[in-house]
């Protein structure tokens, strides 16, 4: 059973993205990420393809 104070977190998914300021935080911690850690080409291809569709 979930404690009642725990948020929902599909609930909460659904409108995270809502402010414009949590998108672009999670914009720059992505290409930090792909920037600072090695990562296999194919990997890196990925993740360039998702965030290119953001």
């Amino acid at each position: 059973m979930q404690s009642p104070d725990k948020r929902n977190f599909d609930a909460v998914a659904a409108t995270w993205d809502e402010k414009p300021e949590r998108v672009r935080l999670a914009e720059e911690v992505a290409a930090a990420i792909v920037r600072e850690v090695p990562l296999f080409p194919q990997i890196q291809h990925l993740i360039t393809a998702v965030a290119a569709d953001w």
